[in-house]
Parts: C-alpha cells; structure tokens; sequence
C-alpha cells in the first residue's frame, strides 16, 4: 500500500495547480499502481485476520485491515480491481483531462475502500 501511495502522491503533485504533468511519468506511475492493485487482494488471505476483540496487539506486526474486510472479502477484492482498472484506464489515457478525470476516480476510489476497510485507529 505504501508504493501505491508514494505513486499516487507523485502524480497528484504532477496535476496540482503548481505542478507540472510529465505524461510518460505520469502514465509509467498509473501502470505500477494498476499492477500493485491487481496483486493486493492477494495479500489478505483468509489465514491474515488475525483480529481478537480486546488482545495486544504487536504494532510492528498488526494489520491496518479492519476485521471486516475478511467477512467481506468479495467487495474488497472487486473494489481493488475496479481501482486497477481506473489506474490502467490513466496509464493509456490519450489526453490530460481525461488523465486527469482518472486519476481523481481512483482517488475516490481508494478514499472509498479504506473508509470500508482501514481499521480505525
């Protein structure tokens, strides 16, 4: 998740009123995330949800998924495919505003799926 965000942060700063959109980069970015977000599902298998009401938990080993996503395993997983999608829909992108138009949809995209499936802090 983490390189997934570190790409997004750099595009998002290509497309800020200061920014300056370097499309190869740009696009390049977009493919590793759409790459990243096919492979992340498979990341949780049903043995990771490791989640007990009211037990330590390690900081360095507990998860940041909320329990929920494991019981709801099919959404999660459709959400990162339609994201990957978005992601591969922007690497191809023909124009700016259409690049531009993607990249904000899979934003929403990724706010919607940890609003599911981040666990509180």
């Amino acid at each position: 998740m983490g390189t997934i965000d570190l790409n997004m942060d750099e595009v998002e700063k290509m497309l800020a009123p200061d920014g300056k959109l370097e499309s190869a980069d740009g696009r390049e970015h977009m493919d590793i995330i759409s790459v990243l977000l096919q492979t992340f599902p498979h990341l949780f298998p049903e043995t990771t949800n490791q989640w007990t009401a009211g037990a330590d938990r390690d900081a360095a080993l507990d998860t940041f998924a909320s329990p929920v996503l494991w019981s709801n395993f099919g959404d999660f997983y459709a959400r990162a495919g339609s994201a990957s999608k978005l992601a591969f829909a922007a690497s191809r992108a023909k124009t700016v505003v259409e690049f531009r138009a993607l990249v904000t949809e899979l934003r929403g995209a990724c706010n919607a799926c940890h609003a599911a499936y981040l666990k509180p802090q």
